[in-house]
């Protein structure tokens, strides 16, 4: 089950369980901070760091043993819920180095659904694939994406995925596995 948080944070384009966007979920008057946020968070063995990056931009590291990962995370608020916009921290643009890829990457966003309190933090990451697929696919849905193989790409501008995340917002697919943090002492 670990592995699958570090599979969701890292490779958001390249696993069936995220669904990543070419844009992002936030917008200026949709960004909030929240400094109960900052700090060390652990599920035992993980450890989720948030530090304040620029205004209202958090530095987020995934820790994994000696392994790490890190985001800029945008916290966004949509009618009563909270979300986090994820997407990647790395410098190297689209050619992460000579050796690394002979094609260009695209930094993507990822999005989860949060809640915490004081001392604990649930973070449910978007969506299941499956029950995504099937409103594509019924004509239920109709928010821009692209579809790559086995996988979807939104491609839909901001305000368009708000307007989604306020209407499904209660769906009880659309964030499907969560993780439960604790706040660290």
């Amino acid at each position: 089950m670990k592995l699958r948080h570090w599979i969701w944070l890292g490779l958001a384009v390249m696993i069936q369980s995220c669904i990543p966007s070419l844009h992002p979920l936030y917008t200026e008057d949709t960004m909030v901070f929240e400094s109960s946020l900052l700090g060390t968070w652990t599920d035992g063995e993980d450890a989720y760091v948030f530090e304040q990056l620029k205004g209202k931009t958090y530095l987020f590291t995934y820790m994994k043993g000696p392994e790490q990962e890190q985001y800029e995370v945008h916290l966004v608020k949509l009618g009563s819920n909270y979300y986090f916009d994820f997407y990647s921290h790395r410098k190297e643009g689209f050619y992460p180095g000579e050796d690394a890829a002979l094609a260009p990457l695209i930094r993507t966003h990822s999005f989860a659904k949060v809640k915490w309190d004081q001392g604990t933090l649930e973070i449910s990451h978007f969506a299941e694939v499956d029950w995504l697929e099937n409103l594509f696919d019924q004509r239920k849905i109709r928010i821009k994406h692209e579809r790559l193989e086995d996988e979807f790409i939104l491609t839909a501008s901001p305000r368009e995925l708000q307007k989604f995340f306020l209407k499904y917002a209660n769906d009880p697919n659309i964030f499907t596995e969560s993780v439960s943090l604790k706040k660290a002492l």
